[in-house]
């Protein structure tokens, strides 16, 4: 059996956290220009629903090749079940986005609201729980 690379893995881990924050950021005024209108009761611009399309579809895309990632690395013998609790957790975090993206009718100018409220909260979960996974991670190298 090959000896996994603890520093490879590591790095693999953070690159992806890496690119999710990212991502997020990049993402993040196009989700406020929705959050805010869904909460104030107001109308979104038409060219806010094509940039946020454009930007959403984006962030799913490298949300999923992050998970790819993470789904081909090669965990130390000790994290195998941390790792793919990890990997489940990643996976509902992309379903989420998914979910958010799905519920913006990017044709129609509508957004489902309970789907889009639905969405936001899986995600933040889900998040979570990669959050929680990353630190059992490093316990479990005693890095921490």
């Amino acid at each position: 059996m090959r000896r996994v690379n603890i520093n490879q893995y590591l790095g693999v881990i953070n690159n992806v956290l890496d690119s999710t924050q990212k991502m997020s950021a990049k993402m993040d005024p196009y989700f406020n220009i929705f959050r805010s209108a869904l909460n104030d009761d107001e109308e979104i611009e038409a060219e806010d629903y094509q940039a946020t399309q454009e930007s959403f579809g984006e962030g799913v895309k490298q949300y999923q090749t992050n998970l790819t990632t993470l789904e081909k690395a090669q965990a130390p013998a000790q994290l195998i079940g941390v790792h793919k609790n990890l990997i489940a957790h990643y996976r509902e975090f992309v379903k989420g986005c998914e979910a958010m993206n799905a519920s913006i009718d990017y044709q129609g100018y509508q957004v489902d609201r309970e789907q889009f409220d639905a969405a936001e909260k899986a995600q933040e979960t889900a998040m979570d729980k990669v959050n929680r996974s990353v630190q059992k991670i490093i316990r479990g190298l005693h890095l921490a």
